[in-house]
């Protein structure tokens, strides 16, 4: 992953945990999953 990839992954990350204090970290895990995999559809990144 490019740095730019990696910031933008953690800001999503960061947002994620503000606004779902509930949950488990596995949910957490597949939505950033789900995420990364639409990133890289889009080709918004050399991911």
């Amino acid at each position: 992953m490019t740095q730019q990839a990696l910031v933008e992954c953690r800001r999503f990350w960061l947002r994620l945990r503000l606004f779902r204090a509930a949950g488990t970290v596995l949910v957490d895990y597949r939505i950033m999953k789900n995420h990364v995999k639409a990133l890289r559809a889009s080709g918004e990144f050399g991911l």
